[in-house]
């Protein structure tokens, strides 16, 4: 740890969160002011790749769902499977199931590609494609095309509580979810 904060303090100087006050020992650095992180500057020699304008809307869906898949099962608290259904008809994208139980979730996941996770979240989904059962649920999530994954903010909404707060669009046809990650009043998915 000592080699740690060293490094630390000589590389950053009077930006590092750290001060030296005796052989061994640290103390925090009283004139550290924290700033925002920006994205480091690529090198002009990297070449920078961009998703192809030709994948079609369900390539991108199945995209998010798998990456969805994935997180679920490395991140999981428990050993959990995630199992993607032959027919997508009745709504649900993924079904995770715990290793050893017959507990289940069922997943319908929205996503939206671009390169801005600061724009508005809309998305819509038909009201017969949701049970109203707390073992369901809905998770909208943002595809930054820019870094080339799932933006680290999404939206895991219990089915009944969707159906409570979802606008009724269509005559209840459709359920719509307007979101962005910005903290607003008006904004009931925060």
């Amino acid at each position: 740890m000592n080699a740690q904060l060293i490094v630390d303090i000589n590389s950053k100087k009077e930006k590092s969160r750290f001060v030296k006050t005796a052989p061994s020992v640290f103390g925090l650095n009283p004139d550290f002011k924290e700033t925002t992180k920006a994205k480091p500057k690529r090198q002009k020699e990297e070449k920078v790749c961009k998703i192809s304008k030709d994948i079609s809307t369900k390539q991108k869906g199945d995209i998010a769902e798998a990456r969805i898949a994935e997180l679920i099962v490395l991140y999981g608290d428990t050993t959990l499977s995630c199992y993607k259904p032959i027919s997508d008809d009745d709504g649900i994208d993924l079904i995770v199931k715990k290793k050893g139980s017959i507990k289940t979730m069922y997943l319908q996941v929205k996503s939206r590609f671009g390169d801005n996770p600061d724009a508005i979240f809309t998305a819509t989904t038909k009201t017969t494609s949701i049970a109203d059962n707390y073992s369901v649920a809905l998770i909208f999530a943002f595809f930054d095309t820019s870094e080339g994954d799932l933006w680290d903010y999404l939206w895991f909404i219990p089915a009944p509580d969707f159906i409570k707060m979802a606008n009724n669009l269509k005559k209840g046809e459709m359920l719509g979810f307007v979101a962005g990650r910005q903290k607003k009043e008006t904004n009931k998915w925060d």
